[in-house]
């Protein structure tokens, strides 16, 4: 298998590299493949990099704090809506800050840093958005893509809450450029709803209504996003004295009964 895994990792087969050092139980060439992998892919964890992960001894993971930066990824994001969600990956990102703070892997703690501003984001606590998000955007590089765009994005929406709406829409602006540029519109389409909140309290409802547009549109699968650009877009509808169009809208979004991965409904509409 150790064979095998140099063959493919020299022919580019990096995750058919991974599968033959973690049969042979070649641990520390695996991490090697594995953090190769995840910084190809922007240090995103997806389902396959998770698996992985989960075949590596844990006394090993623990010391590795990429693998601990990547474990609370998982841990966070596979317990949304669940009672205490922002405090369960806590132990992972600890373990992954001390390891890069003992490393001065500043674009480590970058990293750490912009999953805390989403955590905080999540559970409401701007003033640490605000402080984590500032702090991670001084340590990542203008090629961290994605973790830079999700900065940017709970940087602004931090902002929009405290009523600072010029330094909200410019950061969350620039937020879903980055993450469009990088396809992760799992992070572009919150910040577009974001920026159309914006613009309504401005009084723009005709550019408000695009962007809410396109969110539905783009949703796919993301039904949170459609969800809610849907029932503010009803809203808007409100604005422009068109009850008919804003109360049929309202139904049709109540009529899909969407609901998130865990069963809850992700969100109440009330007919206007």
């Amino acid at each position: 298998y150790r064979t095998a895994s140099v063959w493919y990792e020299q022919h580019g087969q990096l995750a058919e590299a991974i599968e033959a050092s973690l049969h042979a139980q070649e641990f520390p060439r695996a991490i090697m493949l594995i953090e190769q992998h995840a910084s190809a892919h922007g240090y995103r964890l997806d389902y396959t990099l998770h698996t992985w992960i989960e075949r590596l001894p844990q006394d090993v993971r623990t010391t590795k704090p990429l693998l601990c930066f990547l474990s609370a990824q998982h841990m966070l994001f596979s317990s949304l809506g669940a009672p205490g969600q922002s405090v369960a990956y806590l132990a992972l990102i600890e373990d992954a800050e001390r390891l890069w703070q003992g490393e001065e892997d500043w674009h480590g703690l970058g990293l750490a840093y912009a999953l805390r501003s989403l955590a905080a984001h999540w559970s409401g606590d701007t003033a640490r958005v605000l402080h984590y998000a500032w702090q991670a955007l001084q340590w990542l590089s203008r090629e961290d893509t994605i973790w830079r765009g999700i900065a940017l994005s709970t940087f602004g929406a931090a902002h929009r809450i405290l009523g600072n709406a010029p330094e909200a829409y410019e950061a969350l602006e620039e937020g879903y450029t980055l993450n469009e540029r990088a396809g992760y519109s799992i992070a572009s389409l919150p910040a577009l709803n974001a920026m159309a909140d914006i613009l309504v309290v401005q009084g723009k409802l005709q550019q408000a209504f695009q962007l809410r547009q396109q969110v539905i549109e783009r949703s796919g699968p993301l039904f949170v996003d459609s969800c809610e650009a849907s029932i503010r877009l009803s809203a808007i509808f409100f604005e422009w004295n068109q009850l008919d169009k804003a109360e049929s809208h309202l139904r049709q979004v109540l009529a899909d009964g969407k609901r998130n991965e865990h069963g809850q409904p992700f969100a109440h509409a009330h007919l206007l």
